[in-house]
């Protein structure tokens, strides 16, 4: 299944961009938040985990930037946390389609 081309952040929509990773490794980074231009960069020549684990991580410095939060120790959060989320996503996967059903139901109670 591919990605969408855009998702939306809280109040803000963003562009999804996929790049190969030469076209990043002069940043040596997988993917990148650019806020101004409202664009999450992925690469996509990596294994499916990584691409995951990088978008995962592009959107939670998305919702670091949305919410204001010190700036210090962002990275390493941002990292821990993406790769801690991609892992659980991975290991359970009928958990996040029960909680997707969750959320559709939202409105039927």
């Amino acid at each position: 299944m591919a990605l969408p081309k855009t998702i939306k952040i809280m109040h803000r929509n963003y562009t999804l961009v996929k790049e190969t990773t030469k076209t990043l490794m002069t940043s040596q980074a997988y993917g990148m938040f650019k806020p101004v231009d409202g664009v999450i960069t992925y690469v996509a020549d990596v294994s499916h985990s990584e691409t995951v684990d990088t978008v995962i991580h592009e959107m939670l410095h998305a919702l670091w930037m949305l919410f204001d939060h010190d700036k210090e120790h962002e990275e390493h959060i941002v990292r821990t946390l993406s790769t801690g989320i991609t892992t659980i996503m991975r290991d359970n996967p009928k958990l996040f389609a029960a909680l997707q059903e969750v959320l559709n139901d939202e409105g039927k109670r």
